[in-house]
This record gives structure tokens, sequence and C-alpha cells, in this order.
């Protein structure tokens, strides 16, 4: 039925496209309602195509009552005639049919033809002695409502088989149950079309079922018919456009600051200048007998060096005040700046004044972590305490320095998570720069992107104490009482958003430009503005690539420290962080693996569903591993069932070799297939699930848990158990409970706790001791050399493992080396010769 009143159906189209298109003379422009002689589409694209014809075309939703056509002809450039024929076309359901000629254009370049003619798509067909061009198409009539669209349902993903070719045969359910007579349109992977109802697939590669309705609505189904023998290959779906930026570009040069510091009213009454930073205090810092010269100097000189580094070898420009001739700024909390005189209290964090109705970010920063870079401040007489954690102190100066660089940036502003990650991204890149070797281990807290990959990629405090996921800026984790903060989140993985394995991700497989470029131009949030340029697909193709590489380690240079994230943890227990918390937690031994359960419903059976509190958030994903036959050649499949929105599943393995071979992923419900090229290490298999959402809603997105139900399919058992190192893929791995169908409880492989483990115990003065630790919990380690009367000699911060550089200047004999992983510790005895 069509709406009684008479309308430019031009402006209502859904699509516009024409034969040529070029940038200077846009299609766009004929369906603008202006009829300017400025402002036109051209065919023009070449003297050789003169008095060939072309054509633009229009789509509706649904068909339209078309009455009259009003083409406004553009002339004004030398390579465009008014047409010698032009006409009209309509779309059948199947072809295009000509239509009524055009009338001839009057003395303003306008032809009114009248017509009569109900469809959802129309061609204007021209040609002249040249080219034409049209200012303007202007197509009256009545605009069709009410026309619903049919619903088209099947398994859309299908293996090849050469002898038994699949047959594709989409359901159609329309609206009411009615009925008529069906229009199809079918495009085949070599281009060839059909218009039948069912299609028989000779060919792999995408086919494209489309079912218009008599009244115009057009619905389309996509199905994937591929060779399961063929492993699905990365490299062979690269991203367009390629992110990258450099901010050189944008500051070329940068000199060091001229202008001293930012004359603003903070009550500062002294200050040290270096190069590029500066430090300011107020009249209290004289009260506080370890705010020493010596302390603000090597502070000034860490921060110039570290900062030097990011800007000459990465291209990061310094934060705002320096960008604009003013020193980037240190304050010294409690010494009197803006008037707060609590010279002993504790604590870091970046912040921003107020100057001429402008923010202007800098550092606050207590006596405590200034003090630590005097090598002479060992104990703290205002705590009461020995000084354990100098360099880790140090290096928190460092992160909140690169808060401040971050915090004028113009991207990130709803990404808080992305402001931590990012920030430690940018200090273990600058470490394995400096380093000049692979690297074998990551910052601790990314631990959770590894064991915990069914928390979303952008989470701030991980997985919450209700099994809701923190947001992208810790929604939902802040909570109060009488007391303070309340903790709402679980041991380590409320650290998640220290995590550097995304952006190492995005390194790796766009290039290091990646990650300024999400800084530039992802204003709010990291994975809603990179679809922004890479659009809805590969968006969601991005996100299937990060959690199936991540299943099988597969991240380039980062793969070993990946794998070590893994066996430092395993299994370690996780529950609430402190008291007082929030809920009471069942313990969770970590594991990257979900754990499956038959189903007791009815009709169930064969069907499996996983542990729900770790199904996947949104943008998370389930690793199940699945035992097989392990027979080379055999065909293996799972079905799978989504019970939530934008599910792909995607099967993968290695080697006992650790070759990787992966499946083509499957979106929606469908089988899951691979032909086993070669035989799997420890004959198991995993199917990653994700959910590739990336646009954050609000609680209804926080909240979400994505459920799905497994059928085994061919040569595919059962799955295996989750507590066993599946990816460990060169050792040989025996799953107990599989082969005797016995479940007695006991982990099969020992559970990680905090350990402090150097390379060797016996050392000499001045050497570098290899240190490994497993099951850390915290963003940094301090790691003690203690005398046998248990005075403190040396400590050093970790963030990752590294190398502790025995003192040169130590008298040989018996030490303590002591690692402080939160309220955890551990020992061990070091001879040094």
């Amino acid at each position: 039925m069509s709406a009684q009143t008479k309308v430019n159906l031009s402006v209502k189209a859904v699509y516009v496209g024409a034969s040529v298109d070029e940038a200077e003379h846009p299609v766009s422009l004929i369906n603008d309602n202006r009829t300017t002689a400025s402002k036109y589409w051209s065919s023009y694209h070449g003297d050789e195509f003169f008095g060939q014809y072309e054509y633009v075309e229009l789509r509706w939703e649904e068909n339209n009552d078309f009455l009259e056509i009003n083409a406004y002809w553009a002339t004004a450039d030398e390579n465009l005639l008014l047409p010698t024929d032009a006409y009209v076309a309509w779309w059948n359901g199947h072809d295009w049919q000509r239509g009524a000629t055009l009338a001839e254009a009057d003395g303003n370049g306008l032809s009114a033809t009248p017509v009569e003619k109900s469809c959802n798509r129309l061609r204007i067909y021209m040609k002249s002695d040249k080219a034409c061009g049209l200012r303007e198409l202007k197509l009256f009539g009545y605009l069709g409502e009410g026309c619903q669209p049919a619903v088209l349902t099947d398994q859309t993903s299908r293996a090849f088989d050469e002898e038994n070719p699949p047959v594709l045969a989409p359901q159609v359910k329309l609206p009411g149950d009615e009925q008529e007579d069906p229009i199809w349109n079918w495009t085949l992977p070599d281009g060839s079309t059909a218009q039948t109802a069912t299609v028989v697939a000779r060919l792999a590669g995408t086919y494209v079922a489309e079912y218009q309705r008599q009244c115009g609505r057009v619905t389309t189904l996509e199905y994937k018919v591929f060779d399961p023998s063929v492993s699905y290959r990365w490299e062979d779906h690269p991203y367009n456009p390629t992110l990258n930026y450099d901010f050189r570009w944008e500051y070329p040069k940068l000199d060091p600051p001229s202008k001293g510091m930012l004359p603003e009213n903070v009550g500062m009454t002294g200050h040290m200048d270096g190069q590029w930073w500066a430090c300011g205090w107020g009249s209290s810092r004289s009260k506080n007998k370890y705010l020493t010269d010596l302390a603000i100097e090597n502070l000034l000189k860490k921060m110039d060096e570290d900062f030097a580094f990011f800007r000459d070898e990465f291209g990061w420009p310094p934060d705002k005040r320096a960008r604009n001739g003013y020193f980037s700024t240190v304050y010294i909390v409690g010494s009197g700046i803006n008037g707060d005189h609590d010279y002993t209290q504790l604590g870091g964090w970046q912040s921003a004044t107020n100057y001429k109705g402008s923010s202007w970010p800098m550092v606050y920063i207590s006596y405590y972590p200034v003090a630590c870079f005097d090598p002479a401040f060992t104990y703290d007489s205002y705590r009461k305490m020995n000084v354990n954690d100098a360099v880790s102190q140090q290096n928190a100066c460092v992160h909140e320095g690169i808060h401040a660089t971050f915090a004028d940036l113009d991207g990130c502003k709803n990404s808080a998570w992305f402001h931590e990650g990012g920030n430690t991204w940018l200090q273990g890149e600058a470490e394995l720069v400096k380093s000049g070797k692979a690297p074998t281990s990551m910052g601790w807290l990314s631990a959770g992107n590894m064991i915990a990959p069914f928390m979303p990629i952008e989470c701030y405090s991980g997985w919450l104490q209700d099994d809701s996921f923190g947001g992208p800026s810790a929604e939902g984790v802040n909570m109060y009482g009488n007391s303070g903060q309340i903790c709402t989140w679980r041991k380590l993985l409320g650290g998640v958003q220290y995590g550097e394995l995304f952006p190492h991700f995005l390194s790796e497989i766009m290039g290091r430009g990646s990650i300024p470029w999400i800084w530039r131009y992802c204003k709010s949030r990291v994975l809603e503005g990179m679809a922004d340029s890479l659009g809805n697909e590969q968006m969601r193709h991005l996100i299937m690539e990060y959690r199936a590489r991540q299943a099988m380690i597969d991240v380039g240079q980062w793969s070993q420290a990946c794998k070590k994230l893994l066996d430092d943890n395993w299994l370690a227990q996780v529950e609430q962080e402190w008291s007082p918390y929030w809920k009471k937690v069942k313990p969770w031994p970590m594991t990257p693996y979900v754990n499956m359960y038959k189903c007791d419903e009815v009709d169930s059976l064969g069907w499996w569903y996983p542990e729900w509190r770790t199904t996947p958030g949104w943008s998370g994903a389930n690793q199940i591993p699945l035992h097989t036959t392990g027979r080379k050649g055999d065909l293996v499949s799972v079905h799978f069932k989504p019970l939530g929105k934008n599910m792909v599943a995607m099967l993968c393995y290695r080697t006992k070799k650790g070759d990787i071979y992966y499946s083509e992923p499957v979106q929606g419900e469908g089988d899951v297939l691979m032909r086993l090229v070669d035989e799997p290490a420890n004959k198991v298999v995993i199917l990653v699930v994700c959910n590739t959402d990336y646009i954050y809603k609000g609680e209804e997105t926080r909240k979400a848990h994505f459920d799905y139900r497994l059928k085994m399919g061919e040569n595919v058992y059962q799955p295996a158990k989750a507590q066993l190192k599946w990816y460990d893929y060169s050792r040989t791995i025996t799953d107990t409970e599989f082969i005797t169908g016995i479940a007695d409880g006991a982990e099969w492989q020992e559970a990680a706790r905090f350990k402090l483990e150097p390379l060797r115990t016996v050392v000499r003065r001045g050497e570098s001791l290899p240190i490994h630790m497993t099951a850390v919990s915290q963003w940094q380690i301090p790691v003690q050399l203690y005398s046998q009367s248990g005075q403190l000699v040396y400590q050093q911060g970790f963030l990752h493992d590294g190398d502790f550089l025995v003192p040169a200047d130590i008298a040989p004999g018996l030490y303590i080396l002591k690692g402080v992983n939160g309220s955890e510790s551990h020992s061990v005895k070091l001879v040094v010769r």
C-alpha cells in the first residue's frame, strides 16, 4: 500500500550508485534536493568513453509508485553535453527492463517525463556525443509503506564436497504466514547467477541468496562453502585501511621548554628544572627531611631520560605543557602546593590544573616516591618501615608522567582501561627496544588477558564478584562503605586494565603505529573507534583473530611471553582480593579453558553446556579442548548452537612440532569443521567460541554473558579436561578422566603459587642474575637482597621477569633474596662470591 501523499522519492532512497562515480563530481549530488549548476554528477571518465551509455541507480526498501521523472542535466563542463538518448530502466526482480524514453530537455536543462510504474529499483541510462551530467534527479510519486521483510534461515557454513555437493536451501518465513510467489536471485562464487529457490554448491566460496517479496522488500542470506582441508590463513585477510600513525607527522620537531614553568598560582615557593621536566614545591617542603635536592635531581634525570626515549625512538609527543614551551611538571604533594601541608601523606597520581580557562595535565607525587630517588633513603621514620620498593616507586613516577602525556591527546576519552594498558605497553615496549632482545616475559597483570579470555577486551577491574565485568572506564567497579572502598573485584584479574596483550597483538598484526593511531583517532572508546575506520565486518574479524591467536599462543615475538603467563599462573586460586569485599565468591582455579558439562534437560541428549560464570562477556571468548581421533586426514566437526547474539566459533590446533592450523570461522549456528592436515598434539583440538560485539552500551553490555551449546560431530569424542595444559603442545598429556570415565576431582597438574626463581643460587659480585616469578598478582614486584643479619643491602623493582643486578661493592657471603607480592613473599638463599 502506498501513502497517498506525493513526494520526491529520490531523497528517500537507501542506495544511490552509478556506473561512474568520481570524487570530484560524486553521484551523491543527484538527490541532495538542490539543482545548483556548479554541483553535479558527471559520467566523464576519459575521452575514450565518449558516446557510451552510463547510468545512475537508486534503490528503496520496498516498492514505490512512480508518476514523474524530472532530470536536471548538467552542461557546465566542456566534457558534458545534453543527452542524445536517455531512458528509465525498471527492476522486475530478476532483470532490468527498458521503460520510457526521457523527454527532451527544455531551455533550463530539465527533462520532465510522466511515468506509471511500481518498483523498488530504477536506473536512468544516458549517452551523448561526449559525457552526460546530472545536477539533480527528482522522482515524484507515492512512497510505499508497510511491506515487512521475509526471514531467511539456514545453516550458512558448509563444507565443500566435490562428490556430494551441499544443497543450499534457505527456509522462508513470511509475516503472518502470508503466501506469495517468491522472487529468488543468487550470486555464486564465480560471479554467475541463479533464480531458483535452492542451489547446489559445486564450488567453494561465498553464495548470496536474495529473496524479494512481491511488495519489493529484499532479504539476503550469505553462505560460506569452504574446503575443510584448507587451513584458514589470517594473512589472507589483511585489514584495510592499515591503522598507522606517527605523532612526529603532527609534531616534527619540538624544542626543549624555553618559557620556564607554567605561570599558574598554586602556592609554589621553589622549583628545580631539568631539560624537559621540572619539580615544584611549596613552603612545607623543608618540614620533610627526605625531600633532598639529590632525590629531586635524580627524579628529573629519570623523567628526562625515559621521556626522551619515548619521544626519540617511538615519536610520542611530550605533554601539553612541554608542547607549549613550558616544563612538564611534577608537584610535590603535601609540600604546600594548593594549600596542602600534610607533608607525610603518601601517593602519586596524574592530575591537571586550570590556567586561563584551560586544563593543563601534570603529576602530583608525595614525598615517598620522590625520596626513593635518593640512595640514602633506606628507612622511612614516618612509616617506621624499611624502604623496600624504591625502583618500583621510581617506575611509578614515569607511569604517571605517561598519563600526563595521554591526558591531553584526542583519543580514548572514555577508555580508562587503555590509559592503563596503553601506558604499561609503552613502558614494556621501551624496555624491549632498550634490551635489544626478543621478549621472554610480559607485565604480570597481562596474565588476566591470557588465562581468563572470557573477560571483555575493554575491561577495567576484570571479572567482578557478581559475575559481571568492569566497564571500559571502571563502570560498575567502585563501591564504598562506612570504612572506605569495598573490594568488588577478584585477585589478579582485578588488574586486567594494566594488561599489555591487546596492544601487543595490534602492534604485531598492524604495526607499532596502530597504538598512536588509537590515541589520535579513537575519540571515545577503542574498539568502536577502530570500527569507524575498519567497518563492522573487519572489526568483528579482528576480535575473532585476537581470540583464536590467543588460544594458539600465536602472537608473533610475544608468544613465549604469553605461554609464560599461563605457566606462571596455572590453576592459581582466584577469589575476592581483600576485605572488606562485596560478595564472597567460589574460588576459581585459573585455566584458559572452560568447564563443559552434559546437558540434562529434556531432548538434550548429546548436547554440552559451559560453566555459565565463565561464558564470554562482550568481545570475550571461551576455549574448549576436544578429544578427537587425531588421525591425519580425518574430518572433525562440532555443531555450534549460540544462545547469544553475534557469536562465532572456530577450530584450531597445534601439532607436536608446533605447526598451527585454523578452520573457517562459523558465524551463528552451524557445523564447525576442519580436516586434520596433520595429527594434533595429544589428539586434542581447541574450539574457540567468541562474541564479537565491540560497542559498549552500558549496563546491558557490561553484565552480559553469551551462552551456547555444543554437540560432538564427526571424529570428536567429548570435551577434554579444562585443568590440563593443552597449550603445551610439545609435552605428552594424559586425560585420565577421558580414558577411565572416572572423575576423581584431582588437579592433574600442580597449581601455581607465588615463587621467586633465580636462574642460579651462586653468583659473583657485579653480575646479572635472571629472575623468574610465578603467580604474581601485583603490577610491580620489589626484590630485595638482605644480609644474614637482616640488613637490606639492595633492592630492585620488576615489572616482569628480568635481570637482578648483584651489587659489585658487597662482601662475599650468604644472602637472602626476597620477593614481595602484596601480602605474599618468597625467599631463597643466595651465595655471593
